[in-house]
């Protein structure tokens, strides 16, 4: 795309915005309503959620009415990506209301959206006996919940039977993941994007190629106006959240632990050491090449216990919780143009310099690959933005020499 095809002031273009009453053909456009719509994905939800805001001057909450339970329907597609988005989600709540010019009696509403296939296990619970693997299960479940969307899926290892006590069918699947198997024995994850379901481990996450570059710059100094990949890339805003909390990493035994895998049915205890070093230096299962150094590796004494699984979930346990726990060491958000083809679990990559705005070398802990945790897209009628919370569980150089 040319420059001169990007415009400051029209990055997104809405082309419905519906809300249709349950068990009716009554089908009101609310486009000209619409002041944003906030999309929510989430690696650790099962599901996508929203919230669309909209400036109500005749009280459509009280006359059409709006009670729960309307379809939403939303498509809109940006400047840069014009592969057009089709959205829909059920109003599961109204959010607060408040006024907005009261001399013109404007108000100000707020729907509360979750997915078809998130009302439906609201109302239908799981009552069924499944064998195969995981990876198969899940896809069984939400195919009960009548969904068509596709799912992005690894396959998960073994064969188990696995019962759904009359559950909520995200409960089950949630229960699953957390419970699946990778090849390598990474943590493996449920979540949905726009594009549709994903069923992945860190593992087969971090292998992939980084989807995108990223520039922290700061906008007012340089060419960044200049250049288009930069006006599609820079960050408007970043920070850093809470990281390195070293004591919730010693506590929850992310860097090693004696197992004591505890088998009551042939009432036996097994002594096993899961070593931090021994899965992190491994290539495939961390982020960037360089993993944290632990300096308090040779005293280190913590033991725990394991009951024995018929699925075989313990083997994956250590690696699972020291996949997880390594998630939040270093954690990053940053505010970018939006990008509706960016999801929840892709690669992205970050070249912080060392001191914003000048190109004088990069700053080694935050450069480097990044997962996206989250993100939320914000989308009014002529603006876009995808705000991303990025986590790291390792490093692009070695910070242990290189002193950061």
């Amino acid at each position: 795309m040319a420059l001169s095809d990007y415009n400051k002031n029209s990055q997104v273009e809405i082309t419905e915005v519906n809300l249709k009453k349950p068990n009716s053909n009554d089908v009101l456009d609310i486009i000209n309503l619409m002041d944003q719509l906030i999309v929510y994905e989430d690696m650790f939800e099962c599901s996508m959620s929203a919230r669309l805001i909209f400036r109500d001057q005749v009280n459509l909450v009280g006359t059409f009415p709006i009670v729960g339970g309307e379809e939403v329907s939303i498509k809109f597609r940006s400047t840069v990506y014009p592969n057009p988005v089709s959205l829909t989600f059920i109003v599961y709540a109204l959010g607060q209301r408040g006024l907005a010019n009261s001399a013109e009696n404007i108000q100000i509403n707020q729907l509360m959206l979750c997915t078809p296939e998130v009302w439906r296990a609201a109302n239908v619970n799981i009552e069924s006996a499944y064998k195969g693997t995981y990876s198969d299960i899940i896809s069984k479940i939400i195919a009960e919940l009548q969904s068509k969307k596709a799912i992005d899926r690894e396959e998960s290892v073994g064969i188990v039977d696995y019962v759904a006590p009359s559950l909520n069918g995200f409960k089950a699947i949630k229960f699953c993941a957390g419970r699946a198997n990778s090849k390598t024995s990474s943590a493996m994850f449920f979540w949905e994007t726009m594009q549709g379901y994903r069923f992945k481990s860190l593992k087969e996450l971090y292998r992939a190629t980084f989807d995108k570059f990223i520039y922290i710059e700061d906008r007012s100094v340089g060419d960044v106006d200049k250049d288009p990949n930069k006006v599609f890339n820079t960050a408007y805003s970043f920070d850093y959240l809470e990281s390195n909390n070293r004591l919730n990493q010693y506590t929850n035994d992310a860097f090693g632990i004696d197992h004591m895998l505890v088998d009551f049915t042939n009432k036996r205890i097994t002594k096993q050491r899961n070593s931090y070093d021994s899965l992190f230096n491994r290539d495939d299962i961390k982020l960037n090449k360089f993993p944290l150094n632990d300096p308090a590796a040779s005293f280190r004494s913590n033991s725990g216990y394991t009951p024995y699984h018929t699925d075989l979930s313990h083997l994956s346990q250590f690696n699972r919780n020291a996949n997880l726990v390594m998630m939040d060491n270093l954690k990053f958000i940053v505010n970018i143009p939006g990008d509706s083809n960016l999801k929840a679990g892709d690669v992205v990559w970050l070249d912080v310099p060392a001191k914003v705005g000048l190109n004088i070398g990069k700053e080694a802990h935050s450069s480097g690959k990044w997962l996206v945790r989250s993100l939320k897209h914000l989308i009014t009628k002529t603006t876009f933005s995808t705000v991303c919370e990025l986590t790291k569980d390792s490093f692009d150089s070695d910070v242990t020499k290189t002193g950061g």
